[in-house]
């Protein structure tokens, strides 16, 4: 099922070359740096479309992440959210995937559809049925919050920016006692 949702969706990419920003547009449209092969976007937050609750919604995530491991396929943090950024869902952009094994992976983690992000197109397909909508994309400059939990979340040594709190707080303590640590004493 394609929600009208993911029409007006905006993802966050945090790729090895820093974060990229890819927000809907009208069919036909392509704008930015585009992608040498596709790129899928899969969450496994919020299974059928129903709110669950954050430890559900994160354990789950992490076993998407472990599976993606385990099959050394090549993924990176992500986020798809509406354009305010007030529901967010922490994802996973995955290269080298068919859209076939996306879906499967889509509907293994019970999701309604995954993105498809080519260098003409971004695709919403759906997981439990045929029906795909093709959208044009547009990258979008980052706003000063996203691009500071990209580079806090590389420099804390974080699996991803999309942590919780604690685990952000955690590293962010280990960092501040590591200076301190290295500061010389009188």
């Amino acid at each position: 099922m394609i929600r009208d949702a993911y029409l007006s969706v905006q993802l966050r990419l945090h790729l090895p070359a820093g974060l990229l920003v890819i927000g809907t547009a009208e069919p036909g449209v392509a704008a930015g740096h585009a992608p040498p092969q596709a790129v899928h976007i899969v969450t496994a937050y919020n299974p059928h479309g129903r709110l669950a609750t954050e430890s559900d919604n994160r354990r789950a995530q992490r076993a998407l992440v472990a599976q993606l491991d385990g099959r050394n396929a090549a993924h990176h943090p992500a986020a798809g959210a509406d354009p305010a950024w007030l529901h967010v869902e922490p994802s996973v952009a995955i290269v080298g995937l068919t859209r076939q094994e996306a879906v499967n992976l889509g509907c293994q983690f019970k999701q309604d559809a995954i993105f498809e992000w080519t260098a003409d197109a971004l695709t919403v397909v759906s997981c439990t049925d045929d029906a795909t909508v093709t959208l044009g994309w547009r990258q979008i400059t980052p706003d000063a919050r996203a691009a500071g939990a990209d580079q806090a979340w590389r420099e804390l040594g974080l699996a991803s920016p999309y942590v919780s709190v604690a685990t952000a707080n955690t590293a962010l303590g280990r960092a501040l006692e590591a200076v301190d640590d290295s500061r010389p004493r009188c």
